[in-house]
């Protein structure tokens, strides 16, 4: 369905209570079923709903936000010219903003993890009444490849407020599509079959099997299919050019080493068990005729990527293609992860009373001087910074632009030094699932030039978490996974009370 909302704010305005209680972390009390499609919608109290019967439309909205909801199912996608797992194309169908001569841009969406969902987000500006006014979009893809949306803007001012907008978010990432799985189901390792020694466990379809040649060569096979399983490990990555999580330059690789052309363009995202599928398909010419080849491949927690490509053993057409992606979006690492770092990340620390925590691994010191915390190991310098979700405006950053929070924090540490910050050096990767925004320059502390990384990454409710970090000796970061690892492991617990003296963490770096 389409959603207008050229008179949405007086029929929104008629939805607010004359008082609305506070609205709560934890478990969304009141849930709403959309007649006639089951979808369902939890929200907080203090939150109001409201259902069209004719156009069947959902609005909900606080005492000064409103949100405007709209969906596709998957069965839709394809007459909205919208491919399977393409988040941002989904987006943009979203964006309707009231002056039409405001375009999308792609290259402003984010996402972030809220309760355990992948949410994407993209922040605007529209017009109204000829004044500038902020929105929020924000889409959840459900795991059948449904889109859920909600359009978040405030009701009587030209900004949104910042709670509301996590609440929003929450409501978002409460809906559940007719028969969603959120996650896949466990699996227990004695289910897996592990592949020799790449640390990859797989679960292999009914009416599948594994086979190794006399070469020592792995497949698996049905009567009527083979994938060859090829994996790649994430400390290899970059000496091939790969930043990690960059699965499509993984699948790119190897369609090079099997001599195959590769367009990005044509590569999609499929929702499979929970897990994004990544995949392209092939038309394969050989003397007997042409035959199908499926090009696939999804990332570990580890930042391991596992490919597989598979085609007919004795037609041309490929037909358990299905199989081939339930087998890949099986995989897991034989490593525990816990509560997302990498199994190198044993040990924990947390900002007390704001409830930042982040992992470092044992051979890492950690020390605290006031209300800084420093990290160090035998060849890095780590500083830890973080801003709360409610201090970001007073840095002139977004709710959910880690581009700004970087910047920020870039010139509140070298400005003084007359670097340059060049926005066009910033590289988006992703660790373990977590989007991490990477910045990397180089900085003389006076005993020469060495590398500087710095990342930032957004928590579930908003803070955005940094690592600024150089080498002790040398002109090189020789430990960039780990650092990057860190990173990615940042989370927040959001039922800690927050303290009154909110404040970004920044420490000039003397004698750096």
């Amino acid at each position: 369905m389409l959603k207008t909302r050229i008179l949405l704010l007086a029929v929104i305005l008629l939805l607010i209570p004359a008082s609305g209680a506070l609205a709560q972390d934890g478990a969304l009390p009141n849930r709403f079923v959309v007649p006639g499609s089951d979808l369902i919608i939890e929200y907080p109290h203090g939150w109001n709903l409201s259902y069209d019967t004719e156009d069947g439309s959902v609005y909900l909205s606080s005492t000064v936000t409103g949100i405007v909801t709209d969906w596709l199912f998957a069965d839709e996608l394809a007459q909205v010219g919208i491919a399977p797992g393409d988040a941002v194309a989904a987006l943009e169908y979203f964006f309707n903003p009231l002056d039409p001569s405001i375009a999308f841009d792609a290259a402003r969406v984010s996402n972030q993890l809220v309760a355990g969902k992948r949410l994407y987000v993209y922040l605007y500006q529209d017009i109204f009444e000829g004044a500038p006014y902020d929105g929020v979009l924000v889409a959840l893809e459900a795991s059948d490849g449904s889109f859920f949306s909600g359009d978040i803007f405030g009701l009587e001012t030209a900004d949104v407020d910042p709670a509301d907008v996590r609440d929003a978010l929450r409501i978002v990432a409460s809906v559940q599509f007719p028969g969603d799985s959120t996650a896949p189901p466990p699996v227990v390792a004695d289910d897996l079959f592990w592949m020799f020694n790449s640390g990859i466990g797989v679960v292999v379809p009914d009416g599948w099997r594994d086979y190794v040649d006399e070469d020592g060569f792995l497949t698996f096979e049905s009567v009527v299919s083979i994938m060859e399983p090829h994996w790649y490990f994430a400390d290899e990555l970059p000496s091939l050019g790969i930043a990690r999580g960059d699965v499509p330059g993984v699948l790119e690789d190897m369609a090079d080493l099997f001599g195959l052309p590769f367009d990005p363009a044509n590569v999609s995202v499929s929702q499979v068990s929970g897990r994004s599928v990544w995949h392209t398909m092939y038309a394969i010419e050989e003397d007997a005729g042409t035959y199908e080849t499926l090009l696939a491949a999804v990332l570990l927690d580890n930042g391991a990527v596992l490919v597989g490509l598979a085609y007919p053993a004795i037609d041309s057409e490929l037909t358990e293609r299905e199989d081939v992606l339930e087998l890949l979006a099986s995989a897991q690492s034989g490593e525990s992860v816990p509560a997302g770092a990498d199994t190198l990340l044993s040990e924990s620390f947390t900002f007390e009373p704001d409830g930042v925590t982040f992992y470092y691994p044992a051979s890492w010191e950690i020390s605290t001087d006031e209300e800084f915390v420093y990290m160090v190991s035998d060849f890095t310098f780590a500083d830890p910074f973080y801003t709360l979700v409610e201090d970001l405006a007073g840095q002139g950053v977004a709710i959910g632009d880690l581009t700004g929070g970087l910047e920020s924090l870039w010139h509140s540490l070298y400005d003084s030094e007359g670097l340059f910050f060049d926005p066009a050096a910033l590289e988006t990767l992703t660790i373990g699932g977590q989007t991490v925004m990477l910045y990397r320059f180089e900085h003389d502390s006076g005993d020469g030039v060495h590398d500087h990384w710095m990342t930032a990454v957004e928590l579930e409710d908003g803070t955005q978490f940094y690592l600024d970090t150089y080498p002790i000796q040398g002109s090189a970061l020789q430990e960039s996974d780990v650092v990057l690892d860190i990173a990615a492991s940042a989370a927040i617990e959001l039922n800690v009370p927050i303290s009154g003296d909110k404040r970004i963490a920044i420490r000039l770096n003397v004698g750096d």
